[in-house]
């Protein structure tokens, strides 16, 4: 498989909503695989796997942020107002520079 392929399937399974593993408990079960085939490149996509996602196209959107130059983005953050409270979550959210994106797959 490819790396990002194995990206979008480690967000998968750390995801938001109902996630089937931990972040730490992945890495766990790559350290355990140490002499398969392919170990390279899972170890290549650990580095890339982001608990929090909601969709393959979060993913692979915010791989195209991170591999263009930009910070990488928070995961389905809280967006708060100024006094604090939550007003909603944003896809990828950069607090420092105001930013936040919305990949809405049912537009599109």
């Amino acid at each position: 498989m490819r790396v990002d392929d194995l990206i979008v399937m480690g967000d998968g399974l750390v995801r938001r909503n109902s996630p089937r593993t931990t972040l730490p408990k992945l890495v766990a079960a790559v350290e355990l695989s140490a002499n398969r085939t392919g170990i390279a490149r899972l170890r290549e996509a650990l580095v890339w796997i982001r608990a929090r996602s909601d969709s393959a196209r979060e993913t692979m959107l915010r791989l195209v942020i991170v591999r263009g130059g930009l910070p990488e983005p928070e995961v389905n953050a809280v967006i708060r107002n100024s006094f604090g409270a939550r007003i909603g979550h944003g896809d990828l959210v950069l607090p420092k520079a105001r930013v936040l994106v919305e990949y809405d797959a049912a537009a599109h």
